[in-house]
Protein backbone atom coordinates (compact mmCIF):
# COMPACT_ATOMS: atom_id res chain seq x y z
CA UNK A 1 0.00 0.00 0.00
CA UNK A 2 1.38 3.37 -1.00
CA UNK A 3 1.35 6.28 1.42
CA UNK A 4 -1.24 8.92 0.71
CA UNK A 5 0.09 12.15 -0.75
CA UNK A 6 -3.00 14.30 -0.95
CA UNK A 7 -2.62 18.06 -1.01
CA UNK A 8 -4.28 18.30 2.40
CA UNK A 9 -1.71 16.03 4.00
CA UNK A 10 1.23 17.70 2.31
CA UNK A 11 0.28 21.27 3.18
CA UNK A 12 -1.62 20.85 6.44
CA UNK A 13 0.31 18.25 8.38
CA UNK A 14 3.19 20.52 9.55
CA UNK A 15 0.86 23.42 10.37
CA UNK A 16 0.80 22.94 14.18
CA UNK A 17 4.60 22.75 14.33
CA UNK A 18 5.01 25.80 12.12
CA UNK A 19 2.46 27.71 14.18
CA UNK A 20 4.28 26.86 17.41
CA UNK A 21 7.63 27.80 15.88
CA UNK A 22 6.48 31.21 14.58
CA UNK A 23 4.55 31.95 17.76
CA UNK A 24 7.73 31.31 19.76
CA UNK A 25 9.84 33.46 17.41
CA UNK A 26 7.39 36.36 17.46
CA UNK A 27 7.10 36.19 21.24
CA UNK A 28 10.89 36.28 21.55
CA UNK A 29 11.15 39.21 19.16
CA UNK A 30 8.38 41.06 20.99
CA UNK A 31 10.14 40.61 24.34
CA UNK A 32 13.42 41.92 22.91
CA UNK A 33 11.68 44.93 21.38
CA UNK A 34 9.82 45.58 24.63
CA UNK A 35 13.05 45.53 26.64
CA UNK A 36 14.73 47.87 24.16
CA UNK A 37 11.82 50.34 24.36
CA UNK A 38 11.82 50.20 28.16
CA UNK A 39 15.50 51.04 28.19
CA UNK A 40 15.02 53.95 25.77
CA UNK A 41 12.02 55.31 27.69
CA UNK A 42 13.91 55.26 30.99
CA UNK A 43 16.79 57.06 29.31
CA UNK A 44 14.54 59.72 27.75
CA UNK A 45 12.58 60.20 30.97
CA UNK A 46 15.77 60.49 32.99
CA UNK A 47 17.24 63.07 30.62
CA UNK A 48 14.01 65.06 30.62
CA UNK A 49 13.76 65.10 34.42
CA UNK A 50 17.43 66.05 34.64
CA UNK A 51 16.96 68.88 32.12
CA UNK A 52 13.92 70.20 33.98
CA UNK A 53 15.86 70.14 37.25
CA UNK A 54 13.78 67.50 39.04
CA UNK A 55 16.83 65.30 39.55
CA UNK A 56 20.43 66.37 39.96
CA UNK A 57 22.12 63.42 38.28
CA UNK A 58 20.66 61.18 35.60
CA UNK A 59 21.55 58.06 37.57
CA UNK A 60 19.49 58.91 40.68
CA UNK A 61 16.11 58.10 39.14
CA UNK A 62 14.56 55.01 40.72
CA UNK A 63 12.15 53.05 38.56
CA UNK A 64 9.67 50.75 40.24
CA UNK A 65 8.48 47.85 38.15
Amino acid sequence: MQPSTSNEEIFCSPAPELYKYWRFRLKQEHQQNHLAWDKKCVSWRTRLLHTLGFITTPTTLAISV
